[in-house]
């Protein structure tokens, strides 16, 4: 078509630089993405009141930190690794509950462990769930009888 090595010249040094702003724009983009999992979060967390004393300070909100790229069992881990969860002495423990999952955090001897009741908590993300519940499983809920089924 062209036998110009001179105008071919021209027109690959034309390519080549519209191609430089595209690569560099279609980069940036794949950067942002890769980077959107470390992106910080936080999950603001609401749970109930054990006793009567503790309704003094209620409502007890905390805020967690997490990533695009948690899952609940994640977040679960966090709250559980903190001092956000009172344990009384008569303690069954707490449930969190995202889309179909429930995981339990119960008392340990030397720290809380997190149990899953039902569904898959490493299939739920934390950025679909900004704002989460501890509910205190007291006597007569549903929980309270379910054997744990996974650590």
């Amino acid at each position: 078509m062209f036998s110009d090595p001179a105008a071919l010249a021209l027109i690959a040094g034309a390519l080549a630089m519209a191609a430089i702003p595209a690569t560099w724009l279609a980069l940036r983009r794949w950067r942002a993405a890769g980077n959107a999992a470390a992106r910080p979060l936080t999950i603001t967390m609401t749970r109930d009141s054990v006793c009567l004393a503790d309704d003094i300070d209620s409502p007890h909100d905390d805020t967690f930190a997490v990533t695009a790229a948690d899952t609940l069992a994640d977040i679960s881990a966090r709250v559980a690794a903190s001092s956000y969860l009172p344990m009384p002495s008569d303690a069954w423990g707490w449930t969190i509950e995202a889309d179909n999952a429930v995981v339990a955090i119960r008392p340990g001897f030397v720290r809380h462990r997190v149990t899953t009741l039902r569904g898959d908590p490493a299939a739920v993300m934390a950025h679909n769930h900004p704002t989460l519940s501890a509910l205190y499983v007291r006597p007569g809920s549903p929980w309270r009888d379910v054997a744990p089924t996974g650590s």
